[in-house]
């Protein structure tokens, strides 16, 4: 069975929402890894086998993941992955780099009133730090849980809301854009940096924050990394298996 990311919103176990959002994260961790390739077909089965899951909950996981527009609904097909394209990856980058700079006055400012709330940003990157040995996954993730930290500092539920609905997509973004586990520790005080722009100068935050956030996309884009997308030619024995596609490999299996 997979191994799940850890949901970002403390979630409690148990319960059918709960199950839905389980099913919700391992489809999206098998494209990220590009177990199911751009424009494949999903097949209920082949997920209720793979992660275990009842077909209802499957089912339901496939409408909430279309609605989140990471699978398409096709008409007498089911559903297949979104095309992940390098426009894609521009939209998706530039809507989630929006929400953060939505929350950067807020976040700032609720660090002015009570500086003690810096500790959570400082046990996020003491995370970020412990996960640099553990490679590129477990990275990502307390990646991920720094942005979500400053997010919840500025107290907007609206755009947390707004944050947690793209991180489908981030996740898949950074699985094909890549970081490559000896630029990590770098990566770690960058975001040590971010920190202290929020907490001691915050005129300054939101050029540090963009910055950060395009920058990575341009380093995947100079890297040619939107063109080792994902194929859909599936594993022999394994239906819905997929490798990672490069340059004039020939895609087959998947929907018009």
């Amino acid at each position: 069975m997979l191994d799940l990311p850890v949901a970002s919103d403390g979630r409690a176990a148990g319960g059918t929402q709960s199950l839905v959002a389980d099913v919700v994260d391992g489809v999206t961790a098998m494209i990220a890894a590009g177990e199911l390739g751009s424009g494949e077909r999903v097949a209920e089965a082949f997920l209720e086998s793979r992660l275990g899951a009842s077909r209802y909950i499957v089912r339901e996981a496939l409408r909430v993941l279309v609605t989140q527009g990471v699978l398409e609904k096709v008409p007498h097909s089911g559903c297949r992955v979104t095309h992940f394209d390098e426009a894609r990856l521009h939209q998706i980058t530039a809507a989630r780099l929006q929400v953060e700079l939505l929350v950067l006055p807020a976040a700032a400012a609720a660090l002015r009133d009570e500086p003690a709330l810096a500790t959570r940003l400082d046990r996020a990157l003491d995370r970020l730090a412990a996960a640099v040995p553990q490679g590129e996954t477990a990275y990502a993730e307390a990646d991920l849980a720094f942005h979500r930290a400053v997010v919840l500092l500025s107290g907007d539920d609206i755009a947390l809301r707004l944050w947690e609905t793209l991180l489908p997509h981030v996740r898949i973004v950074r699985a094909i854009l890549g970081e490559r586990v000896d630029d990590l520790a770098g990566h770690v005080a960058e975001h040590r940096a971010l920190r202290d722009a929020l907490v001691l100068r915050p005129a300054v935050a939101e050029a540090a924050w963009r910055g950060h956030l395009m920058r990575h996309l341009d380093e995947g884009r100079a890297a040619g990394a939107p063109v080792a997308l994902f194929s859909a030619a599936p594993a022999r024995g394994r239906p819905g298996a997929a490798v990672r596609r490069s340059a004039g490999t020939t895609r087959q299996g998947r929907l018009p």
